[in-house]
């Protein structure tokens, strides 16, 4: 036949038609900024390792024209304010935020293989963004500062007929980028490539993983009184106007595995990613991490269904200042640091950096910090549908670069959570 899918002329407009999602308003303590609030629909808010993905609402719409393994389907999710269009850009670097959170086509190929295209969220990791599907209410640290975005473009699936083997691979846009990105008169014509895969040999364990490739655009450097570092004539791009061009080589990668049970589940992950020119100091940005999870769930008589996670995370950020492409490091009253995440360079160090003259070296010769964190989280399953998380969080760095509501830096900081997630 020249056209296979005439089901979808002798369908309904609502067949095949499944609309999904969940609210998950949230209440966070942050004791290094004195804080203690609601967030919900917040998209004003800074997106900081304690707020990131949390407190929104979350519509999945996926639609199949026809019927079998070979019709074609759309999968559209719409985060309005915590999403991955939170970063969407334009070539010129401008952000346009946008609810959609992916929007990704398929058409399959035969019973194994499909053709995609739209627009992807990333493929790295295990954790879920969804928040009826995680354990704890913040994300990992290599969720937040490791794992490549959301992309742009087209790319092709693959998946065994028994299940046990899956693979994609997306080529892009640079990350968070809707359109081709630029620089002045520069444009970046390289496309970006991300590619997973998943091995599963039961329905209990699975292993896997990702990496990306691409080149990213370099971020601007600032000096103390919040000017541009680079002057306007200068040829030089990144923070310390050293590289000669604006676009640099980005790769990140990773292997995850999990292992889950009825009342037990296992996650690892580790990462390794740098950023040509990315660092602070102008340098190669080198980051590699590890992320451990452990859950369990039991019945009690006088509470019924509940749970209880365990997560740790290490994140190794120290080569030439710190830096990457997930945060960004310097500002009018912090440079070379992301105080609210707590990554980058000592401002001690930053200032205490001058030549023999008492010129000041930016903080070129200074190290950037090492992230870890420790999550505890309990959970009650009043319902199928509702699941209430309670989460204490104690991040620390190797430098005092955490950021206080009274201006001072701390190494550590501690956050406590609520949340309340209801699934339709």
């Amino acid at each position: 036949t020249l056209f296979p899918y005439t089901t979808l002329f002798r369908s309904s407009p609502g067949s095949g038609l499944q609309v999904t999602g969940y609210i998950d308003p949230v209440y966070i303590v942050n004791r290094n900024q004195r804080s203690a609030s609601f967030y919900f629909l917040d998209a004003g808010e800074a997106y900081t390792y304690d707020h990131s993905q949390v407190g929104d609402v979350f519509l999945r719409i996926q639609k199949t024209f026809g019927e079998g393994l070979q019709a074609p389907k759309m999968d559209l999710q719409l985060a309005p304010a915590r999403g991955n269009g939170v970063f969407n850009t334009r070539s010129d670097g401008t952000v346009v935020p946008s609810i959609v959170h992916q929007a990704l086509a398929t058409l399959p190929v035969n019973d194994t293989w499909g053709m995609q295209a739209g627009y992807s969220a990333g493929y790295s990791g295990y954790e879920y963004y969804e928040s009826n599907l995680t354990h704890t209410i913040s994300h990992n640290l290599l969720y937040d500062f490791s794992a490549p975005g959301n992309m742009v473009g087209a790319g092709m699936a693959y998946a065994a007929t028994n299940y046990t083997m899956a693979g994609k691979v997306f080529i892009g846009n640079e990350e968070y980028f809707m359109g081709g990105s630029r620089a002045g008169a520069a444009p970046n014509r390289m496309p970006s490539v991300m590619a997973r895969f998943d091995y599963t040999p039961n329905t209990a364990f699975y292993v896997g993983g990702s990496a990306y490739l691409g080149r990213n655009t370099l971020y601007s450097a600032y000096d103390v009184d919040g000017n541009l570092a680079c002057p306007a004539d200068a040829a030089g791009y990144g923070y310390q106007c050293s590289s000669p061009r604006a676009y640099t080589t980005k790769f990140q990668g990773e292997v995850d595995m999990g292992y889950a049970t009825a009342d037990m589940q296992y996650n690892a992950e580790l990462d390794y990613g740098f950023v040509e020119h990315g660092a602070w100091n102008g340098g190669q940005a080198v980051w590699w991490g590890v992320s451990g999870l452990v859950h369990r769930k039991w019945t009690l008589e006088s509470l019924g269904r509940v749970g209880a996670t365990l997560r740790a995370d290490y994140l190794n950020n120290a080569r030439n200042g710190g830096g990457g492409s997930g945060w960004y490091l310097g500002s009018a009253d912090t440079p070379g640091t992301d105080p609210y995440n707590g990554f980058g360079i000592d401002q001690n160090c930053f200032y205490n950096d001058v030549d023999a003259d008492g010129n000041s070296n930016n903080g070129r010769h200074c190290k950037g910090a090492n992230r870890y964190a420790l999550t505890v989280a309990v959970l009650a399953y009043p319902s199928d549908r509702w699941t209430f998380k309670a989460e204490y969080r104690r991040d620390w760095a190797s430098l005092p670069v955490f950021w206080t509501s009274d201006y001072l830096f701390r190494r550590h900081n501690d956050v406590f959570s609520l949340q309340t997630v209801y699934t339709f």
